[in-house]
């Protein structure tokens, strides 16, 4: 399925839309816990706990809608079944 592959691209794309429309979001958080000024440049800088809450949220967020769509894929398709071997989809 094209739908986890999709949301993570977007959900990575998101660091550039905030940065281009100066929206301050999660990925901004993360980059800014990462990184931080040094005059015209960044330079690297970890606020370590702040990186981990950071990148912890895009975590599960990525794991929770993948298991939704699991979830909802076997549910629409009834050829799709949970722990079963036997019938395999060919």
């Amino acid at each position: 399925s094209e739908i986890p592959n999709t949301f993570v691209f977007v959900m990575s794309s998101s660091f550039l839309i905030e940065r281009y429309y100066n929206i301050h979001g999660v990925t901004w958080l993360l980059f800014d816990s990462l990184f931080a000024p040094f005059g015209e440049a960044y330079g690297l800088a970890v606020d370590l706990p702040l990186a981990m809450a950071a990148s912890s949220f895009y975590i599960f967020l990525s794991l929770g809608l993948v298991l939704i769509i699991d979830l909802v894929s076997a549910w629409l398709d009834p050829r799709i079944r949970m722990f079963q071997k036997d019938r395999v989809i060919s």
